[in-house]
């Protein structure tokens, strides 16, 4: 069906002319209503989208035209497991122990699913039909998981003409498309299985409308076939659909197609469906067109399935809205840019002995190029590189500017600490973790009111009388459990400080320990070490008395620091090439390998009765130095310190081995490794030498280590006092992610510098219907027009319109939605919404809804109101489908056109964005 979203939107023309206005007045909002019918409608859903995209109202009569199309910008993605994995709660006790990593934040934009169409839209004259031919390449998937069946690359034939166009007594008018799957290439679909050779028929497609009857089917060897028959009213419309769903089965998940029939009524403001069938989708047993064979199947109730008449109010104000796209907006009302953004490229490589057209998306996060054809890319540094060309849009003239993409084989992040007061933590939602293992602090735990057992609590901060409340308690024990306490356990700033300090030494040497406040933001995802002088100086946000907070800051070659020093969590080229290799000649999966850190690196003590144990110091003979040479990091060597090149699918060649740290736990070498925190100059890292006495010794007398040898403590990092603000962390490793990218232009030879996430922050308004959010300030990421990210989740059943909380642990699905807890809108006396920079002298920004989701919420009395038309058998059977490709009974819609193409064969379209003139 995704092919079917794009065409349909061939014959949607737009008909409305708006007169001048700023963006902000301008830009449209768009819900999606989500419901089962909607789910099988997709390409009706995402209409908009593709009209957009391929610009076909521009385009008629013009020739043929080469499309480019952002898939991912339109197709509804199926968020099921990223929604799964956000209701997965954070505990804050792996949180705190992951330490600077946590809050290090994500990977950003992974890159634009692009594809290329050609299209060619004709008509004679204003009384002939409008007649559209459409090709289309797609490119094959590999499978995402293990088990996953890939997905072959296709030639896609379209033909489609619309003989009538809408009126009043048919609403749609008159038009057929119909359109055919070829397999591109030889392809075969698993291991043991039997090649399927280019040019075999794998499915089609069929869509008719006549009058006010819609009609569509699809078929694909890759699943069961999908149809719909809808016909429409003056007071809505009803008819019979089938769609697919995932259940739980069997410890797993199963596929399911359903039928069900549907009826909406526009003057009851409803909608209704009803389950016929369930069929379980048997991949196991293929029928002879190699399709899986349908196995009856009875709902549970507990699959998010039921048998019963369902019906939904379609009232605007009764349904349930997240928005996933916001706009920010100037004072003037034009759009607020970042800057230097990230934009499209494209060059030509060799796959397979024949050349290929690739697309490429650059941007502050990095450069990808989609992973089945970055094997053919070369990088600057070997024979060759690949040379990519800039996509213009409408309004950039002159000749496209060309790069190259120089690949490391490392990470290399900047990290900057600055200060937030405590009172921006008020009513945040937070979650703190209290080990009563630890003798030093269990009795006072238990002063303050945690008594029993080990556990997380969640709960908030009041600025106003200082105090913390924490009502809730959170184990792990045996899943998610989250417990509401009878009696909430309080207590202020100064209570915390008085209570949590112990005192050690005597006399001159005396020194008092004051426990830290650690906790995790549910809201942000981030976590917050709060010491003694924040809680007694709660609105200072110096560095004095401030929280610490830091920033990553991606940099580009011409930024690395030239000398970087490794004082603990430290490696080097031939203990990682040691442990790559171990790993790549293990025997067995899972297999235990040697570690790629020096053990002189850890403060744990090497020899001697004390061996193994922890204590501060680590020589300032065994700092490791690593150097900066372009985009290689060197260790005192001069050797590159790097996962072997020829590791290209780590999973596979790691063989999952781990490597053990030295308190006990395991990490799995495919995803890498880290170092600790690295210093670029010796005046920082002389900052973390060892506390002395006031004779001038060290306050730690170490097991091993001569009395006056120099030593570093690299804890003193985390010191409240520290005045260390810039490190340096390194990653290495063989996923993309950890062999870090960057563009350079052709015609500078310098490396692009792209605009990084601007912070900025919302105010919630404080009114009733934002429940705990009403009053708190949220730290927002703007990554550029449309992309505001930060606002806090919660689960919703889209079913019953139930928040089930921001974590949830039971058995997923289909049913199941993480959302935004609420929108960002105006308030109840009208204002529109707004967000800040932060800082003393603030900006101000104007935000506006772009795009969202629509649920409809349940409304039991429309059951058994609706009248229902049709059924299972009304939708368009096998024979309607229509062979159109070249080799078909009459030269279908002929060979795809390669000469003469608008533009010289380059994007005539990009998105919707017309970029020749006429």
């Amino acid at each position: 069906m995704k092919i079917f979203i794009g065409l349909i939107a061939l014959f949607s023309l737009s008909t409305g002319v708006v007169s001048a206005q700023t963006a902000f007045e301008t830009d449209e909002t768009d819900f999606y209503v989500d419901n089962q019918t909607n789910e099988s409608l997709a390409f009706v859903n995402m209409l908009i989208c593709y009209m957009k995209a391929m610009a076909p109202d521009q385009m008629v009569n013009l020739g043929a035209y080469i499309a480019t199309v952002y898939m991912d910008e339109c197709e509804k993605e199926d968020t099921s497991s990223s929604d799964q994995a956000s209701a997965t709660p954070t505990s804050a006790q792996s949180a705190s122990n992951a330490g600077s990593e946590a809050t290090s934040g994500g990977q950003g934009n992974q890159g634009k699913d692009v594809d290329t169409n050609t299209v060619n839209v004709t008509r004679a004259d204003n009384s002939s039909p409008m007649i559209a031919k459409v090709w289309v390449n797609m490119d094959e998937e590999e499978a995402e998981e293990e088990g996953d069946m890939p997905e072959p690359a296709m030639s896609i034939f379209v033909k489609a003409e619309q003989s009538e166009g809408p009126s009043d007594s048919k609403r749609f008018g008159v038009f057929k498309m119909v359109g055919t799957y070829l397999i591109g290439k030889d392809f075969t679909p698993g291991p043991g299985m039997d090649a399927i050779p280019a040019g075999t028929k794998m499915g089609g497609m069929y869509l008719e409308a006549d009058g006010n009857t819609v009609k569509f089917r699809e078929e694909t060897m890759m699943g069961p076939p999908e149809a719909l028959t809808a016909t429409f009213t003056t007071d809505g419309v009803s008819g019979v659909y089938n769609q697919e769903t995932m259940v739980p089965y069997g410890g797993d998940y199963a596929q399911l197609q359903l039928v069900s029939k549907f009826a909406i009524s526009n003057s009851a403001k409803v909608y209704c469906s009803v389950l016929l069938t369930a069929k379980l989708l048997d991949f196991d047993n293929p029928d002879s067109d190699g399709r899986p064979t349908l196995v009856d199947y009875t709902p549970t109730g507990s699959d998010g399935l039921t048998t019963d008449e369902v019906c939904y109010s379609t009232a605007a104000a009764d349904a349930k809205r997240n928005v996933w796209r916001y706009g920010v907006y100037k004072s003037d009302g034009s759009r607020f840019e970042v800057g230097q953004g990230g934009f499209p490229m494209k060059a030509t490589v060799t796959v397979d002995g024949a050349q290929r057209e690739i697309h490429a998306w650059a941007d502050y996060w990095g450069v990808h190029v989609d992973d089945q054809f970055a094997s053919a890319v070369k990088y600057v540094g070997e024979s060759s590189p690949t040379t990519f060309t800039k996509e213009q849009f409408a309004g950039e003239t002159g000749t496209p500017p060309t790069y190259q993409i120089k690949r490391a084989n490392a990470r290399i992040e900047k990290v900057e600490k600055s200060y937030v007061a405590l009172e921006s933590l008020h009513k945040a939602n937070v979650v703190m973790w209290v080990d009563k293992w630890d003798t030093n602090w269990n009795s006072k735990y238990n002063t303050l009111g945690f008594t029993g057992s080990s556990a997380e609590y969640a709960g908030s901060y009041n600025k106003d009388n200082q105090t913390w409340t924490f009502d809730k308690k959170i184990t792990f024990d045996s899943g998610y459990n989250e417990t509401t306490l009878g009696t909430p356990i309080t207590f202020t700033n100064a209570q915390w400080v008085s209570t949590m300090a112990r005192t050690y030494g005597g006399g001159s040497d005396t020194w008092t320990e004051n426990r830290r406040l650690w906790l995790w933001s549910r809201d942000e995802h981030k976590g917050y070490e709060v010491g003694k002088k924040s809680l007694e100086n709660p609105t200072d946000a110096t560095s004095t008395n401030g929280i610490p907070v830091e920033t990553v800051t991606t940099l580009t070659p011409a930024n690395f620091p030239s000398t970087l020093y490794c004082v603990d969590r430290c490696t080097t080229a031939a203990k990682l090439t040691a442990t790559v290799n171990a790993a790549k000649a293990a025997s067995s999966e899972g297999s235990t390998v040697v570690s790629p850190y020096d053990a002189d690196n850890w403060q744990i003590i090497q020899s001697g009765s004390d061996a193994g144990n922890w204590f501060p110091g680590i020589l300032a003979t065994n700092v490791k130095t690593y150097t900066i040479s372009g985009v290689q990091v060197l260790d005192s060597t001069n050797t590159e310190i790097m996962f072997p090149t020829d590791v290209t699918k780590p999973e596979e060649q790691l063989k999952k081995s781990v490597f053990q740290w030295p308190w006990g736990s395991t990490n799995e070498l495919q995803w890498g490794i880290g170092t600790g925190r690295l210093l670029a100059s010796t005046t920082d890292l002389d900052k973390l030498e060892c506390e002395k006495d006031s004779g001038g010794d060290y306050r730690d007398t170490h097991p091993t280590f001569s009395a006056s040898a120099k030593r570093y403590c690299p804890d003193k990092l985390y010191d409240d006092g520290s005045t260390i603000t810039t490190w340096y962390e390194l990653r290495f490793g063989a996923n993309r992610w950890d062999r870090q990218k960057f563009l350079t232009d052709q015609a500078t030879s310098q490396d692009v510098v792209f605009t990084p996430p601007t912070t900025l922050y919302y105010t919630v308004p404080d009114e009733a219907k934002y429940g705990d959010d009403r009053g708190k300030k949220i730290r927002l990421d703007y990554q550029g027009f449309g992309e505001l990210h930060g606002i806090p989740g919660e689960v919703i059943n889209t079913l019953t319109g139930e928040s089930l909380g921001q974590y949830y642990s039971g058995e997923w699905n289909d049913n199941l939605r993480y959302t935004h807890r609420f929108i960002i809108e105006k308030d109840a006396a009208g204002n529109d919404p707004t967000v800040t920079t932060g800082g003393a002298s603030p900006t101000t920004y104007k935000v506006k809804a772009l795009e969202g989701d629509e649920w409809l919420t349940l409304k039991t009395s429309a059951k058994g109101t609706l009248t229902y038309t049709g059924t299972a058998s009304d939708m368009p059977a096998s024979s309607v489908l229509e062979d159109v490709h070249p080799g078909a009974t009459g030269g279908g819609i002929g060979a795809e056109p390669t000469t003469g193409l608008l533009n010289a064969g380059k994007a005539s379209v990009i998105h919707g964005t017309k970029v020749i003139s006429d």
